[in-house]
């Protein structure tokens, strides 16, 4: 049972350092108050108190400041906070010795990333609920500049339950943005691993390659930290590094020579993370998986390539049953554009009705990617609606779908404009040069 005096909310909240120099100035304090003038107060008495208070809070305010300056990390720094356990030992022994062996094991194990771990002595508890767990970290990581929170319970025995948060979410690449491939920010870690400061380290040193988009470094960091051994019901536990592994394929596949076998290896990750997560015991994740493996089949260049698209889109509209508009607004959008992409290449079936299909969802993904809140996601969608127009060949109204299709590539240009897009703006001008051309080739000119 907590306790819920004065004393016990303060020695919760005081460092083993705070709390001695507290005990001492408080014999001091005594023994003066009484060389003063025994047990009934007189005006230097008061004084002597007075002084010891102002005193108690120099020194505690000035070894809070000390505390928060030698925790702040520098800026060319990938920082891991970790604050105080809950259930630690009023030493913080637990916090401590975390602190010790991950940096440790980060000098041996990582080299090559500049990161350090630093402890604080503020508090992250799970009690008030996951979500507002993760927001108070992201608070604390935020104040003292870290990359990433390692916070969690501790009890009698030593052991630490973990959970990561990732403190800033970055701006994807170009490459993540044209697929939509997820991070995912609140991050349980193997708890029967985390004793193994080595795991660790190289899941830490691999998300903050991962972070700086050096992809191939970040896979080779989350491959060895695979390497533990992990026994078959325990398999949640390294699903969140199956997806960043995943992830790494996926993004170091592209123009690659051994591109088919990079997207044959993220779909054994992402599949590697859906055989223990479900729908109900993880959303967040399953749906984010979901979501990568659909864009890892649609990528697949090897095999049977309209089966891979029909596999993607079951996987883009299984995520789209967690990522409705509602609930997750940008993350439906995401899932909304690939899913069109699906479609749009789907070289069976009805070709016209697939992208009528493609239509419908780039124009969903537009009610949330407006061109002044999302203009680089907007831009992207616009550019693939108007290549599913201009590719209507057997539509009813081929002047009509050319003119809608010219209609979205100019306003693309508006946002890819030469000078800051020069690659995509010569890509979307040679689009709109051939629908314009087949357009006056029709005599369909707009007046």
């Amino acid at each position: 049972m907590p306790d819920t005096t004065l004393l016990g909310y303060l020695l919760e909240r005081f460092s083993g350092a705070e709390y001695v120099f507290s005990i001492v100035l408080l014999l001091a304090a005594t023994w003066a108050f009484r060389y003063l003038g025994g047990l009934k107060p007189n005006r230097k008495q008061l004084l002597a108190l007075g002084a010891a208070a102002v005193l108690w809070l120099i020194g505690i305010g000035g070894h809070r400041l000390w505390e928060f300056y030698a925790a702040r990390f520098p800026k060319d720094v990938a920082g891991i906070l970790v604050p105080r356990i809950k259930g630690d030992d009023r030493g913080n022994s637990l916090q401590q010795r975390l602190v010790s062996t991950l940096d440790a094991a980060l000098a041996s194990e990582a080299p090559e990333v500049r990161m350090q771990v630093h402890a604080c002595d503020k508090a992250v508890v799970e009690d008030v609920g996951l979500t507002k767990a993760h927001e108070s970290a992201r608070k604390v990581g935020r104040k003292y500049r870290a990359m990433l929170v390692l916070w969690g319970n501790g009890d009698a025995a030593g052991r630490f339950f973990p959970r990561l948060t990732v403190v800033d979410e970055r701006p994807p690449t170009e490459q993540e943005r044209t697929y939509g491939v997820l991070d995912i920010r609140n991050i349980e870690l193997p708890s029967m691993l985390v004793s193994e400061p080595a795991y660790l380290a190289h899941f830490v040193a691999g998300f903050a390659r991962y972070g700086e988009n050096q992809y191939g470094p970040a896979l080779a960091h989350f491959e060895a930290a695979l390497r533990w051994p992990v026994p078959g019901e325990r398999r949640t536990d390294v699903a969140a590094i199956h997806f960043f592994a995943g992830a790494c394929c996926w993004l170091i596949a592209q123009g690659q020579s051994d591109m088919a076998e990079r997207f044959d290896n993220a779909i054994d990750h992402y599949t590697a993370v859906l055989e223990p997560v479900t729908k109900a015991g993880n959303a967040e994740l399953w749906a984010a998986t979901q979501n990568n493996l659909g864009n890892a089949y649609s990528s697949l260049p090897t095999g049977d390539r309209a089966g891979n698209l029909r596999k993607a889109i079951d996987c883009h509209e299984a995520a789209l049953r967690v990522r409705t508009q509602d609930r997750f607004p940008v993350d439906w959008a995401m899932t909304q554009n690939n899913l069109g992409a699906a479609y749009a290449q789907l070289p069976t079936g009805d070709r016209a009705g697939n992208l009528r299909k493609a239509i419908d969802c780039y124009e969903a993904a537009l009610r949330v990617y407006t061109e002044k809140s999302f203009p680089g996601d907007w831009a992207m969608t616009q550019n693939n609606l108007g290549n599913a127009y201009a590719d209507l060949l057997q539509a009813e109204d081929r002047v009509e779908n050319l003119r809608k299709a010219i209609g979205c590539y100019t306003a693309v240009l508006r946002v890819y404009t030469e000078a800051a897009f020069p690659y995509e703006h010569d890509f979307v001008m040679g689009n709109l040069r051939d629908a314009q051309a087949e357009l006056d080739a029709l005599g369909g000119a707009a007046d």
